[in-house]
């Protein structure tokens, strides 16, 4: 199983190792996201063609991870054929490595449409459970080292993951595991590990 510490040594190699690795990830990962959606809410192509106002066609090369010539304005138009919305956004490349590491297709099989998401029908609670989340208490405690989210009504933080990793200089290998990276920069920033 590849780990986080394998992409990051991986990563670290040189600028453009990072460009290509983050290109040819965006290429698969969203026809990967495409067919498994298409699958899902589509019995074939040429039914989300329909829905989505284009050819079977450019779904066919749209699932295809080799193909990697989409457009935005196809990728809107297929997004709109599922009733769901799909955002592009820049990311530092810890995030690109997790999101390499979790990618599977359950990870987008519980993306609701907008009826879905709208009757409160699946996962997703109904909108008005997350007034809270999205406008918190003046005097909630939100801390930049949690994940914040919403479960039956309730806010749940999950710590993060540190975004930084030791190598060793001489052999540009990683040094240690992330608990065992955090220790040692606890230990450095002099607070003994804790």
């Amino acid at each position: 199983m590849i780990t986080f510490d394998d992409i990051w040594w991986k990563l670290s190699k040189s600028k453009k190792y990072r460009e290509s690795y983050a290109l040819s990830l965006l290429k698969r990962s969203v026809a990967f996201q495409i067919k498994t959606l298409r699958k899902k809410y589509f019995g074939s192509q040429v039914e989300l063609a329909e829905a989505a106002g284009i050819t079977q066609g450019v779904v066919s090369r749209a699932e295809d991870q080799d193909y990697g010539n989409l457009t935005l304005n196809t990728v809107g138009r297929i997004a709109g054929g599922f009733d769901m919305a799909f955002i592009g956004r820049f990311v530092p490349f810890s995030d690109l490595a997790r999101f390499s590491i979790n990618l599977s297709e359950e990870q987008f099989t519980n993306i609701q449409t907008f009826k879905e998401e709208d009757s409160g029908v699946g996962p997703m609670p109904p909108l008005a459970e997350y007034e809270l989340f999205i406008n918190p208490p003046v005097d909630a405690p939100i801390d930049s080292n949690f994940d914040y989210s919403v479960e039956n009504g309730n806010i749940a933080a999950s710590q993060r993951e540190p975004e930084f990793n030791l190598v060793d200089t001489e052999k540009r290998k990683p040094m240690g595991t992330v608990e065992e990276q955090s220790e040692m920069a606890a230990a450095a920033a002099g607070n003994g590990g804790r």
